[in-house]
């Protein structure tokens, strides 16, 4: 083991209340997992009524990670892709080959906000189990919206559709086929559904699980 050592090469300059430029060079080396070596140059802009990230992708043993973000005014947006990326080198105890496409945007005033995110593809394998995803999630306005949530991991599955808000329904379900997988002290199988109904009189709640060693 060692430490996690970065260097970084930015130029660019200041002009009009900001900065913009380039991140011409950034490594991040951890003698355990590898370096991140950025593929190219990333251009920069930064103000106080705009801020922009294009293209920051960066390369590893295992695959490519990029990232794109920008805000202006009262909105944003972000997105990020992987490719055949080790998700080990992030979250130690999930190593894997992951490749993902997802988007983000949403706005914000004084007294609201909403976002929405949007996961375009999801694929490959994480801890020899393999992944697959899709669907989008809506926040905002006192509402959570859950389109066509899809997440495979292994044989384990979950499901959702609907919408939390007044008048609104949600629909979901799913199975966690070894337990063990996502603790590690445990054992056994799990089966669940649930609803959500806001109709004004008996609406609510409901939750179905069944368990097995």
């Amino acid at each position: 083991s060692g430490e996690v050592t970065g260097a970084v090469l930015i130029s660019g300059m200041i002009a009009e209340h900001g900065w913009h430029g380039s991140i011409v060079d950034l490594v991040v080396t951890d003698p355990a997992r590898g370096s991140l070596q950025l593929k190219k140059e990333s251009r920069v802009e930064l103000n106080s009524q705009r801020g922009r990230v294009e293209n920051l992708c960066f390369s590893h043993i295992s695959g490519d990670l990029c990232l794109a973000a920008n805000y202006h005014s009262q909105s944003w947006q972000a997105e990020m892709s992987l490719s055949s990326f080790d998700t080990g080198y992030l979250l130690e105890q999930w190593p894997g080959a992951v490749d993902l496409v997802v988007d983000a945007h949403g706005d914000w005033a004084n007294d609201s906000a909403s976002a929405e995110l949007n996961i375009h593809s999801l694929g490959g394998q994480v801890k020899g189990q393999q992944l697959s995803g899709s669907g989008s999630v809506v926040m905002g306005d006192g509402t959570v919206g859950l389109n066509e949530v899809y997440f495979q991991f292994g044989e384990s599955v979950f499901t959702a559709d609907g919408q939390v808000r007044e008048g609104g329904s949600l629909s979901f379900s799913g199975k966690v086929s070894d337990l063990a997988l996502f603790v590690e002290s445990s054992s056994g199988s799990l089966e669940y559904s649930g609803s959500y109904k806001d109709d004004g009189n008996e609406g609510g709640l409901h939750f179905d699980i069944k368990g097995s060693e």
